[in-house]
């Protein structure tokens, strides 16, 4: 790492306390001759005024006028500074980077006082009064914290300090999403027949079910949070009316972590009609925050489940 690197990174916490203390802010604005300030403050709420009126003509067919409006704001804006610069004994550096910033526009400022007429305005002209726009909102945010009086500073300090808040409160809330599942049951599946997906094993419904692909058979894991002793599974494992998929049996495993807790070989009946039978698989009242059902055998076309509820 290089030295200034270092050093950069050991000015950070400086850095940070005068973004929200303003510290040398308010001692600059104390520190200003106060006539000339006034003079200047005076100078630039005008040509904020012609600026924001011209932002608000360009795009109401007012353009020709927002053109001449727009340079008269930055003319004003270089010469209220250049004085100020004068009449100031330490000439502030940041007076004379402040001007610098306007150099740029006041180049283009002859280009954009070309047309006359709305039907004059091309996109050159339109590229030229959005760099000038700019620059003026760039002079805005440098001046912010230099020509503020300090309860203006201090309606800053608590922006700052609100932003900042809900920012980070942002940041842990997609931090926490991110890493934390909801709490109660959620249903995954190796594979899935068509529609008939995982979470249909649990969304209390016996008419909708999970089931595996024809011919095949698979496994449904249960994600438990938060972790809770089980003393049995209740589920459905066919899917009614129609009991053309059904499990015959099924490994089930409950795990705490990635310890084993509880391990059952289940036998289903084989369904009979199209009414809705429920079966038992008993896991022994074991603390865990997953149970997977893995199909060994079925009945039909395959395996499925309609319903499965968890006992406490």
């Amino acid at each position: 790492m290089t030295t200034t690197y270092l050093e950069g990174v050991a000015r950070l916490p400086a850095r940070a306390y005068e973004y929200f203390a303003l510290r040398a802010a308010e001692s600059t604005f104390h520190g200003l001759p106060r006539a000339a300030a006034d003079v200047l403050a005076g100078d630039l709420a005008l040509a904020r005024q012609r600026r924001d009126a011209a932002d608000t003509l360009w795009p109401r067919r007012g353009r020709a006028v927002a053109a001449g409006l727009l340079c008269e704001s930055v003319e004003l804006s270089w010469s209220a500074l250049y004085r100020f610069e004068l009449s100031s004994p330490e000439r502030p550096e940041w007076a004379s980077r402040a001007r610098a910033l306007l150099d740029g526009a006041r180049a283009t400022a002859p280009r954009l006082r070309e047309p006359r007429l709305e039907t004059e305005i091309d996109e050159a002209h339109e590229q030229a009064f959005r760099r000038m726009l700019d620059a003026t909102f760039a002079l805005d945010g440098l001046l912010a914290t230099r020509m503020s009086a300090p309860a203006a500073l201090a309606r800053l300090r608590w922006v700052r300090a609100g932003r900042t808040a809900l920012a980070a409160g942002l940041a842990i809330f997609v931090l926490y999403r991110a890493l934390h599942e909801p709490d109660g049951i959620q249903a995954h599946s190796t594979v899935h027949h068509g529609p008939e997906v995982a979470l249909r094993a649990i969304d209390h419904d016996t008419h909708t079910n999970w089931a595996t692909p024809t011919g095949k058979v698979g496994t449904l894991e249960l994600t438990l949070r938060p972790a809770r002793p089980v003393s049995s599974l209740h589920l459905v494992a066919s899917n009614p009316t129609w009991n053309d998929r059904a499990i015959e049996s099924a490994y089930v495993e409950a795990f705490l972590g990635s310890r084993i807790v509880a391990r059952v070989v289940a036998n289903f009946p084989k369904p009979t009609g199209d009414h809705v039978e429920w079966s038992d698989v008993p896991l022994g009242g074991a603390k865990c925050d997953r149970i997977r059902i893995e199909v060994a055998s079925f009945y039909g076309l395959s395996a499925a489940i309609a319903e499965v509820e968890i006992k406490p």
